[in-house]
């Protein structure tokens, strides 16, 4: 299997705690909160404008009807008007005199019949009749009076039995709106006609006490015509619409041969006015979210950094822990061995103990692959050997599936040399020691025995406790600190999961058995 020389996320663990936490909170509380938070504002913002167009849709609906019915009713008007035989008859006589035309004119008005048919939207209306003979005023005139108007000569153009018009007369400076009914209904080549003029100021104060919040305009041919706010005056000529960039909502309207296009303006910065309308709530909300957590975790960040340099305190404490007693005694036999024998594998003993002695106090990688610690068990039982000659055999057993695994150095080494000192050096008779590693159910199995002395059962008992529990305080005590050592990391190493058995009898041997999890191991592609 091909050593990993590197890991996502390694990067990540060089820097401190607080560091660490700022960019985890960024990443996985301020980031998600702010695309959560934009996503309702867009929600938010994107109701407000679905809203917001049902109102101005509303609106040029609510314009559309109020225009058309007006139109409606100044048509339902002039129909009476148009079948009515005596209309007809006044328009069409030919008067002798003024006298006569003056007795006809109060007899044909007499009652007041004629305006009383109007609604409260009109404020006149005028028979326009292709006769001589009548007298302009009131509510007759002769077609010849108003014959060069443009309104007129619209209608004339048109060819329609009924128009909607608007109009600006120039002499008198006021709008108007007014419809036009030809009244053939007994000649059809007769050119007399109905003009029913709209109250326009009552109109445009009509759609401003719609009381909308967006501009209405209602425009012909590109000219604003009618509106509840701007251009609404009725003093001046009409004025062109230039404000398309800013139409929210558009709709056309015909009517009785006049093309309208309603146009609804978006409401000035509606978005800008909520948020500054909820400004204090979104305040509020960032403050709680955002900011509240760093002022609420302040001081546990500097526990949790508190913490961290303590356990590296502790680890470089392990470290120097390791023990050397060995070392010297392994000099002080070499030593012997050679000024007595003058053998030759001196030199290759200092060599073994050179490699050995440089693993432990090189501490540039604290985690080793297991094929690499087991070559220090290999030397240092070749070392071990050397010491006790024959009274020392071994044996070393290593799963190849587990040769790429990672695990803290010197950790292995450490409980075979404890099978050396407890129990092989303090036994006269020759003795083994095996060493084994394996998987098996998701774990990766390490066991060392010995045939040396073994212990009784309440020592093992107690040892195997203080190696469950192995902390800092029990390495103060001094006894066993080599084990202890070994197993506080793998417990720091394995979120303390690994597990340790002992098994033994004094007089016969001894064996540890140490369970890892196989997820703790590293490489990460690492599967049992």
């Amino acid at each position: 299997m091909k050593e990993i020389l590197y890991k996502p996320g390694e990067w990540f663990d060089k820097y401190c705690i607080k560091k660490k936490f700022y960019f985890s909170y960024i990443l996985c509380v301020l980031l998600p909160l702010i695309i959560t938070d934009s996503v309702i504002i867009f929600i938010v913002i994107h109701s407000d404008r679905t809203l917001h167009y049902r109102e101005m849709e509303n609106a040029a609906n609510a314009v559309q009807y109020y225009i058309s019915n007006s139109a409606e009713q100044a048509a339902g008007y002039a129909k009476r008007i148009y079948t009515n035989k005596y209309v007809n008859d006044f328009l069409e006589r030919q008067y002798e005199n003024t006298y006569d035309y003056v007795t006809s004119y109060y007899d044909f008005f007499k009652g007041m019949w004629f305006d009383g048919a109007m609604g409260s939207n009109y404020v006149r209306t005028v028979l326009y009749g292709n006769n001589d003979t009548l007298i302009n005023g009131g509510k007759v005139s002769n077609i010849d009076r108003d014959a060069g108007s443009l309104w007129y000569q619209q209608f004339k153009a048109s060819g329609l039995q009924q128009m909607l018009l608007f109009d600006y007369h120039a002499s008198m400076t006021e709008r108007r709106m007014l419809f036009l009914t030809r009244l053939n209904s007994y000649n059809q080549t007769s050119d007399n006609f109905l003009l029913v003029e709209f109250d326009y100021t009552g109109i445009n104060r009509y759609l401003k006490e719609m009381n909308y919040a967006m501009d209405v305009f209602i425009c012909r041919d590109g000219e604003v015509v009618l509106s509840n706010g701007r251009h609404s005056s009725t003093a001046k000529a009409f004025e062109k619409f230039t404000e398309y960039d800013n139409v929210g909502y558009q709709s056309s309207l015909r009517i009785y041969g006049t093309d309208l296009d309603i146009y609804v303006m978006n409401a000035k910065n509606m978005i800008a006015e909520e948020i500054k309308r909820q400004l204090p709530v979104i305040l509020f909300l960032f403050i709680v979210n955002a900011i509240l957590p760093v002022i609420v975790y302040r001081d546990k960040i500097k526990e949790q950094e508190i913490i961290v340099e303590r356990q590296r305190a502790e680890l470089l404490a392990l470290r120097s822990q390791i023990n050397s007693h060995f070392l010297f005694n392994t000099l002080e036999s070499i030593r012997m061995h050679s000024v007595i024998k003058k053998e030759k594998q001196t030199a290759e003993m200092i060599e073994k103990l050179a490699v050995l002695q440089r693993q432990y106090v090189e501490w540039g990688e604290d985690m080793v692959k297991v094929s690499k610690e087991m070559e220090f068990v290999q030397t240092y039982l070749d070392i071990q050997k050397y010491r006790f000659s024959d009274r020392l055999s071994c044996e070393i057993e290593m799963d190849e599936r587990c040769s790429e695994f990672r695990i803290p150095k010197l950790t292995i080494v450490t409980f075979v040399e404890n099978a050396c000192v407890h129990g092989i050096e303090s036994k006269s008779s020759a003795g083994w020691i095996f060493v084994r590693i394996y998987l098996e159910d998701m774990y990766m199995h390490i066991e060392i025995e010995d045939t040396g002395k073994g212990m009784k059962k309440e020592g093992m008992e107690s040892l195997l406790w203080k190696m469950r529990n192995a902390s800092i305080g029990l390495l103060q005590e001094k006894e066993r600190s080599g084990i202890l050592n070994a197993c506080l990391r793998l417990k720091m190493k394995t979120d303390d999961e690994v597990m340790f058995e002992l098994d033994g009898e004094e007089g016969i041997g001894f064996l540890t058995h140490i369970k890892i999890p196989c997820r703790y191991l590293e490489p990460e592609v690492a599967q049992c």
